[in-house]
């Protein structure tokens, strides 16, 4: 009921995906639920559209709250999180304490992934890698794509990538800049709909053509930045420059900005996409 009278028009729908994603923190599988719902005639095609796009805007929140490095808090939120469930017996109150114990796992993780990643960081063979992404662009973007489809998560590449570029930075592995960085991100938001087109193989012709849409959208998108790919990365190194931004956060900001401008830029061609669908 509160999809269908929040998705009445496009932009609604947007909002509403944004807000979803952001509280299951997966873009993947807002997409999936949506897909879901249409083949079971509970949702619109119209109404779809928009609530995955805004699922795109909606899972950077991800890649932003890992940049606040709110690792040091993660015990602290992991034993709140198993306080409420061991303790409470409303259903409600233990799926919020079941929510914040796994946003703690997410974050202690990360530490301790970030802090066994530092000595790969310094071998001559991670920076040979590197050096070989800095010089071939297109090869991150299939990287990013193929990483991101194999584990059905562009919200967890995206953490790993944040790990791996602060220990670089911190171990001075000077070829991995933003404009390395920057095709892997546009490779894992082609990447993440590998689940849209799973969740659909089964379903109605309508879930198919919500799932085609997902793969339309974000490739075009994608392919819009990579030909833009100097300008925006040199935007992006003058900001993070300026504003003196850590490395976390420079792909959290990055990857923002990426997927909002690609929604502004798309959104009013959602018609025609839909009529080559």
């Amino acid at each position: 009921d509160l999809i269908d009278k929040f998705t009445s028009s496009p932009i609604k729908g947007i909002f509403i995906g944004m807000l979803i994603t952001v509280l299951i923190q997966s873009s993947s599988a807002t997409t999936a639920l949506v897909i879901g719902l249409i083949s079971a005639g509970i949702m619109t095609l119209k109404q779809g559209f928009g609530v995955i796009m805004g699922a795109n805007i909606g899972t950077t929140i991800t890649a932003f709250l890992i940049g606040l490095n709110l690792a040091p808090f993660a015990p602290f939120i992991m034993f709140a999180g198993v306080l409420l469930i061991l303790f409470v017996s409303k259903t409600k109150i233990k799926a919020a304490g079941q929510t914040l114990f796994g946003f703690g796992i997410i974050f202690f993780g990360l530490s301790l992934m970030e802090g066994g990643l530092k000595p790969i960081a310094q071998l001559p063979e991670f920076s040979n890698i590197i050096s070989t992404l800095s010089s071939n662009p297109l090869l991150g973007l299939l990287i990013g794509t193929l990483s991101t489809a194999a584990i059905q998560s562009s919200s967890a590449f995206i953490g790993v990538l944040q790990a791996i570029y602060s220990t670089s930075v911190e171990t001075g592995v000077t070829d991995f800049t933003l404009r390395t960085v920057i095709p892997l991100l546009i490779g894992s938001n082609i990447g993440t709909t590998i689940t849209g087109i799973l969740a659909c193989l089964s379903g109605k012709p309508d879930a198919k053509r919500a799932a085609t849409f997902h793969v339309i959208f974000n490739l075009i998108g994608a392919i819009i930045f990579m030909i833009l790919l100097v300008p925006y990365s040199n935007l992006m190194i003058l900001i993070s420059t300026s504003l003196e931004i850590s490395p976390k956060m420079q792909i959290a900001y990055s990857h923002i900005i990426f997927n909002l401008i690609t929604t502004v830029i798309l959104f009013p061609l959602v018609k025609y996409i839909v009529i080559i669908i």
